[in-house]
């Protein structure tokens, strides 16, 4: 007992240290971080008598660039000069007004996180999210949920909240409504390969991207445990499509009209949207469907 009792008060001496330094010194404590920081991470499962203050120890890139910064507190002072380390504390200081959630994406592949389709809607509205691509990280968002009563969302789960701070405009409001009727025809057409179709409120530029259910299993934990080749059943997902893109809206106007032969190319939606994580499960499919694309483009031409 005594041992325990001198090896607790230790580590939160060392803690308290270190919280210290991360606020007096940060560009010192980003060093650390860079360094140790997967040690605080795991901690984070392993003490939780110790979890307020490990939790304040977290830092984490997000996609806001060190030159949009208000401050230099957090800047890190190594190689990577256009992502910060930010804390929590800080993340959330910079929160918008109408903002109820601090959000986060992981992804082990850094290249791939930062195209994420899922973040167009979140840097149009200048909402920060943060970029988790270590491992660990998938276990350390299952243990911090909320900070200082502010839930943390993933960007890859689940349906989003109206994000326009003025509400959806008219226009936006009618394409919505137009490709429903296409989202429900496409989710019996790919009621094998996906959960659901549904209307994107993530999306601004891409037609399409495919996102995990609310409470289940991630795509990037999927990947992580199949690296540690541990067998998981492969969990449904969900395919968006972008109501505003030239594609959907061509595609929800023949469906609207009773136009046969559209299959093809409501296929290609899923296809985008595997291709863009970096796989596809149907290449001789795919190519075939693309090139019934080419020729229908080659006939109106």
């Amino acid at each position: 007992p005594t041992v325990r009792a001198i090896k607790r008060q230790l580590t939160k001496r060392i803690l308290k240290k270190l919280g210290k330094l991360a606020s007096e010194q940060p560009e010192t404590y980003s060093l650390f971080w860079a360094q140790f920081g997967h040690v605080i991470k795991e901690g984070i499962q392993e003490d939780p008598d110790n979890r307020d203050l490990l939790i304040e120890l977290l830092r984490f890139k997000t996609t806001r660039p060190v030159d949009e910064l208000p401050t230099s507190e957090d800047i890190e002072p190594v190689a990577d000069e256009t992502r910060a380390w930010r804390s929590l504390a800080t993340i959330k200081a910079d929160m918008g007004t109408k903002q109820e959630s601090l959000w986060y994406l992981t992804d082990v592949n850094s290249d791939r996180i930062e195209r994420s389709p899922m973040l167009e809607r979140f840097r149009a509205q200048t909402i920060e999210v943060m970029l988790l691509t270590d491992p660990v990280d998938e276990w350390v968002m299952m243990h911090v949920q909320t900070y200082e009563d502010t839930p943390l969302k993933s960007v890859a789960h689940g349906d989003l909240p109206q994000m326009d701070e003025d509400g959806e405009d008219p226009i936006s409001e009618a394409a919505h409504s137009q490709a429903a009727p296409l989202a429900t025809w496409m989710s019996e057409l790919l009621s094998d390969e996906v959960a659901e179709v549904r209307v994107s409120k993530r999306l601004t530029d891409s037609p399409s991207v495919l996102v995990n259910q609310q409470g289940a299993m991630g795509a990037n934990m999927e990947r992580i445990l199949a690296a540690a080749q541990q067998s998981v059943d492969k969990q449904q997902r969900v395919l968006e499509i972008n109501p505003d893109h030239p594609m959907v809206q061509t595609l929800a106007r023949l469906n609207g009209d009773g136009k046969t032969g559209i299959e093809p190319f409501a296929r290609l939606l899923l296809d985008h949207a595997t291709i863009i994580e970096g796989r596809i499960a149907d290449p001789s499919g795919f190519a075939q469907r693309l090139q019934t694309l080419m020729d229908k483009a080659a006939e109106a031409l």
